[in-house]
């Protein structure tokens, strides 16, 4: 074989081998399974008495901002709410609700669920709905 067309089917095998290498690090590092710590995290919702502007957004998130026990937290203007994870170990809801409704000019509820929406499980699942009976009747099954 010619020298200069064993220098390029090396140098392509070298790259090749690289690549594949890249790749299947790639794929090991990113399907590798994330460690969460939820046995803490708790979502509460507060319910708002009137749309929320843009003035009283900017109160919100300043004063979410401040409390380092939040991990995520969604306004949800088509209902009037906002839904807030935080951990548990760090601040109750009474206190979390306190701190993010100071300075705000709407009235805020924490919503507390009633003692029936406890009892039911989660009070958003629909029993009588296919995809509830598909799961129930898959986890009878294992």
């Amino acid at each position: 074989m010619k020298p200069v067309i064993k220098k390029i089917l090396i140098g392509t095998l070298a790259t090749l081998v690289l690549l594949v290498g890249t790749l299947v690090v790639h794929i090991a590092m990113v399907t590798k399974k994330p460690v969460y710590d939820n046995a803490f995290i708790q979502m509460s919702r507060i319910d708002l008495e009137a749309p929320i502007d843009s003035n009283n957004r900017a109160i919100f998130a300043n004063n979410a901002k401040q409390i380092e026990a939040i991990n995520r937290y969604v306004v949800n203007e088509k209902n009037n709410n906002i839904l807030i994870t935080y951990d548990v170990r760090e601040i109750k809801a009474q206190d979390l609700h306190q701190k993010i409704s100071n300075g705000m000019t709407i009235e805020s509820n924490l919503y507390v669920p009633s003692a029936e929406s406890l009892e039911n499980s989660c009070p958003i699942l629909d029993k009588e709905s296919f995809s509830y009976k598909l799961g129930s009747w898959i986890e009878k099954m294992l």
